[in-house]
């Protein structure tokens, strides 16, 4: 009989472009995958399948603030263990801090190995709208619950490397890179402006308001932008108001792909006076480089270091001039092509999925076999 998984979510699986890459992973490699997954507001099916992966949403109100989002995800968490102390896994997944107690709970209620999925660092994550004495609390609580997991992965070695010194059971980086297409589509025609690509949160400390006024005071650009956020509205604002940009709201990973290859760079800017920022590994940044598009990052994040390493595009400190410098520098068609190239090489060699899915159905036969 095939193990199964069950995979924990803590958002409705829209998909999560990590989790689903993962659950197909597993699927090939012979496991039976369930996700259950938090839909907050009834958005989405309460059933459904995605491939030969088996879908389940545990349904409550949005969340609209701290306090609606600690009595919904109370109710998530209730209705969670419920579920899942019916079933019957071999293995529980637990994806981020917020699904782990649940996670460690069915697995001591059933008997079966735990591995924790750490996709961010979690307490320097929710520091900006919780406080320094949330991220505190989660922080000790991670460190004593970290070192229940039979197997522990990280989306990069940063957090590896803050987790490290409490883990008990084995560890693995596994990022969370793209397929790399053996052929990449046609190139867009040079155009006398930039053509920048954003899609993501559209939140704070990632640079979205001096984006918009930046792109509106430089003629020599053009803007593309795409997600959900506190920001969502002042995007719409400004695309109202200035034809050289427009917002595209919410699109699937295949539009993202497509957009990517049809820009001239990949806007990928986070503050790093957040320590989560600093040693984040975003998605764009990894599909940029599949696609063969040049960077715009910040200096002091892992994304620049990546960027600087392989000259992939253009690290920044924050400021409308050192935009426009970077503007400058990548409106030569011939050094974005140069950029582009070695992104997609180092994509073929180091940041791919392949590469990836290998390391984590090894670290899961390992465990298996303990």
């Amino acid at each position: 009989m095939p193990k199964k998984v069950l995979m924990l979510l803590s958002n409705p699986f829209l998909p999560d472009p990590r989790v689903e890459k993962e659950a197909k992973a597993l699927v090939g490699d012979g496991y039976n995958v369930a996700v259950l997954a938090w839909d907050r507001g009834g958005c989405r099916p309460s059933t459904e399948t995605d491939g030969d992966v088996q879908i389940q949403r545990v349904r409550t109100r949005a969340t609209n603030g701290i306090i609606s989002y600690l009595v919904n995800y109370a109710r998530y968490f209730y209705k969670s263990f419920l579920i899942g102390s019916k079933e019957a896994p071999d293995i529980i997944h637990a994806n981020d801090f917020d699904t782990l107690l649940l996670g460690i709970l069915i697995s001591r209620l059933k008997g079966t190995k735990l591995v924790y999925d750490a996709h961010e660092h979690y307490a320097m994550m929710i520091k900006v709208d919780a406080g320094a004495r949330a991220a505190n609390m989660v922080d000790c609580l991670e460190s004593r619950m970290v070192g229940t997991a039979d197997l522990v992965i990280a989306a990069n070695e940063h957090i590896l490397e803050y987790l490290r010194p409490r883990l008990r059971g084995q560890a693995e980086v596994v990022m969370n890179c793209v397929d790399v297409i053996e052929k990449l589509p046609e190139r867009p025609s040079p155009s006398d402006r930039l053509r920048i690509f954003y899609a993501g949160s559209l939140e704070p400390q990632r640079y979205i308001p001096e984006l918009l006024d930046a792109v509106a005071m430089n003629d020599r650009t053009e803007l593309r932008i795409a997600g959900r956020g506190r920001y969502e509205e002042a995007v719409k604002r400004m695309a109202q108001s200035c034809p050289r940009i427009e917002f595209l709201g919410l699109i699937t990973p295949e539009e993202v792909l497509d957009r990517t290859s049809k820009s001239d760079v990949v806007f990928s800017m986070l503050d790093p006076r957040n320590e989560n920022y600093r040693i984040a590994t975003p998605i764009k940044v990894l599909e940029a480089m599949a696609m063969g598009v040049p960077l715009m990052v910040s200096k002091g994040t892992w994304s620049a270091d990546i960027v600087e390493r392989i000259g992939c595009g253009v690290a920044l400190d924050w400021s409308p001039t050192a935009f426009d410098k970077a503007v400058a520098l990548l409106l030569d068609p011939e050094r974005r092509k140069a950029m582009g190239d070695k992104g997609r090489k180092a994509a073929e060699s180091e940041f791919n999925w392949k590469m990836m899915e290998e390391r984590l159905l090894s670290s899961y036969r390992r465990m298996s076999e303990e």
